[in-house]
């Protein structure tokens, strides 16, 4: 152990793992081993008397993981990220090595965990990659929740307004908890091994419905209702079935635009689709630009 801390009370979802104990320091550096600022995250880097002399028999990873850094000297890189606190505490984020590339976006897992996890109804999650990440991979978060578990669509909404479209998971999962390996970390091989047979449960992932109704003789929902059932082929979509909780990503919503100008002459970007994902929210999004365009259509 490296740091230590006093805590009172309940443990914040972030973990404040203290300051560094005696002959030992730390230090958070980013991809060209520079020290990073207060609140900036980065790897967690440890040095100092207390350091080990590296992996018995294996140079090459002594080499990897214990470098010579200038003007730090030698130091650990743990793998870790973390940041610093203004009052001079280290607060530990995860593992910083679980990178991704998903449809050609670069994504940190431990970033997604880590702003799920601020969301005031859960304790905690862990966030897997099911499928090809060229194709038709899909983030699955596994939640654990502190009281009465939120709906998929709140936490979808919650992570699409404080991350890009490319980081936000396709499904949310409430469990007890996270299956854990023999050091009592979340053994995440498991989750994905859970993931793929849950989705392998179902030919399509279950549409997230809402209590919208049936379309009530709405002939542009009943359009866009078609077009949930050829864009994602879920059998029964509903005015409120969420287009992105239904299997449908950020390609799909950008063809979804597409047929919708196709249909209606209203070009919406993807940005718009997001903002209304259901077909009932998107039928009234329409209406209103071609109201715009036309006050008869109001």
């Amino acid at each position: 152990w490296s740091t230590s801390a006093v805590l009172f009370g309940p443990v914040d979802r972030q973990v404040n793992v203290g300051r560094p104990i005696r002959d030992t320091r730390v230090h958070v550096l980013d991809d060209r081993d520079r020290e990073l600022p207060i609140g900036v995250w980065g790897e967690l880097c440890i040095a100092g008397a207390g350091l080990a002399d590296g992996y018995h028999g294996r140079p090459e990873l002594t080499a990897e993981r214990f470098p010579d850094v200038p003007g730090l000297g030698r130091v650990y890189r743990t793998g870790d990220t973390a940041f610093w606190r203004a009052d001079g505490s280290l607060v530990l984020l995860g593992r910083g090595d679980r990178q991704i590339k998903l449809r050609g976006n670069r994504i940190e897992l431990g970033e997604v965990e880590a702003t799920l996890a601020e969301h005031p109804a859960l304790r905690a999650a862990a966030v897997v990659l099911h499928g090809d990440p060229s194709a038709d991979g899909r983030l699955i978060a596994y939640v654990t929740t502190a009281g009465t578990p939120p709906e998929p669509e709140e936490l979808w909404r919650w992570a699409a307004e404080r991350m890009p479209r490319s980081m936000v998971p396709a499904r949310f999962a409430v469990v007890e908890a996270f299956p854990t390996t023999a050091n009592d970390k979340v053994d995440y091989p498991a989750l994905t091994r859970l993931a793929g047979q849950e989705e392998e449960a179902a030919a399509r992932p279950a549409a997230a419905r809402s209590d919208a109704g049936d379309t009530g003789g709405d002939e542009l929902v009943t359009e866009l209702l078609r077009l949930w059932h050829d864009l994602l082929g879920v059998p029964d979509p509903e005015p409120g079935t969420n287009f992105f909780l239904s299997g449908g990503d950020s390609l799909q919503g950008a063809l979804l635009g597409q047929r919708v100008e196709e249909l209606t002459s209203v070009g919406l970007p993807l940005a718009e689709i997001f903002e209304h994902p259901t077909p009932l929210a998107l039928a009234a999004r329409v209406r209103s630009e071609l109201a715009k365009q036309d006050p008869a259509h109001e």
